[in-house]
C-alpha cells in the first residue's frame, strides 16, 4: 500500500531485447482494489460462537492475500503467495472440548481449513480438512480428540487452487457428550422389542473389534 499521493510513472521495457525487437500495443488499467478483508491476518480473526446448534454464517475470502504467519497448513495443495487466499476465525473450546466445525458451499465450492492452537505469534497445527464435509467443503470433528477446555483455537480457511468467494462456517458444541453409541462402551441396553433408531453419523473413536 502506497504511503503517498500524486502522479506515478510506469516504465515498461522489452524482455531480452537483444533477440526480440518487436513492438506491441500496451494497455494499462487502474482498477479499484477489492474491499479490505478484516480477517486477512490471524490478529484480525473473527470470533465464532460455539453453540449446540450449527449457526451457519456467511463469509468470504475474496480480496484476501496469503497471511504472513507460519507454519502453513499441512493439507494445502499450494501455499504460494499467488494462490493462497486465507482468512482467519477463532473460538473458545467448550468445557468438554468437543466441537464440529462445519463448512457450506457458497460461490466457493472447494474449500480447505486448518485448526490451530496457540497464539497468532506462536501456534501449532492441530487438524486439517479438505473434502470431509458437503461436496468438496471441509469439516473438522473433535469428538475423538477433544480440545483443551477454555483455550482459544484458530481456524485458517482458504479456497483450493486459489479459489475465492463466499462460504458458510459454524462451530457446533455439545452441552452433554456421553460416550458415543458408536463405541462398545456407549452401547444402549435393549429392554424391549421397541424399534431402534440409528442416527449414527461417524464410526466412533475405538476399534472395538479385533
Amino acid at each position: 500500500t502506497a504511503t503517498f499521493t500524486g502522479q506515478l510513472r510506469v516504465l515498461v521495457d522489452v524482455y531480452n531485447c537483444a533477440s526480440n525487437n518487436l513492438c506491441a500495443t500496451l494497455t494499462i488499467t487502474c482498477a479499484t482494489p477489492p474491499a479490505t478483508v478484516t480477517n486477512n491476518e490471524c490478529a484480525g480473526a473473527i470470533l465464532l460462537t460455539v453453540s449446540d446448534a450449527c449457526n451457519m454464517q456467511s463469509f468470504t475470502n475474496a480480496g484476501a492475500t496469503r497471511s504472513t504467519v507460519t507454519p502453513y497448513p499441512t493439507c494445502a495443495n499450494s501455499t504460494t503467495a499467488a494462490n493462497f487466499h486465507d482468512v482467519w476465525f477463532r473460538f473458545v473450546a467448550p468445557a468438554n472440548g468437543v466441537v464440529i466445525i462445519d463448512s457450506a458451499p457458497g460461490t466457493m465450492t472447494d474449500g480447505d481449513m486448518q485448526l490451530v492452537h496457540g497464539t497468532c505469534g506462536s501456534f501449532t497445527n492441530v487438524l486439517c480438512s479438505v473434502n470431509d464435509g458437503v461436496g468438496n467443503m471441509p469439516r473438522i470433528d473433535t469428538r475423538c480428540a477433544p480440545l483443551t477446555a477454555g483455550d482459544t483455537y484458530y481456524i485458517r480457511y482458504w479456497g483450493r487452487s486459489g479459489n475465492t468467494g463466499s462460504f458458510g462456517l459454524c462451530v457446533r458444541g455439545f452441552s452433554s457428550f456421553p460416550t458415543p453409541q458408536e463405541d462398545c462402551a456407549g452401547g444402549n441396553t435393549v429392554c424391549s422389542s421397541a424399534p431402534i433408531t440409528n442416527e449414527a453419523d461417524y464410526v466412533g473413536c475405538v476399534n472395538d473389534l479385533n
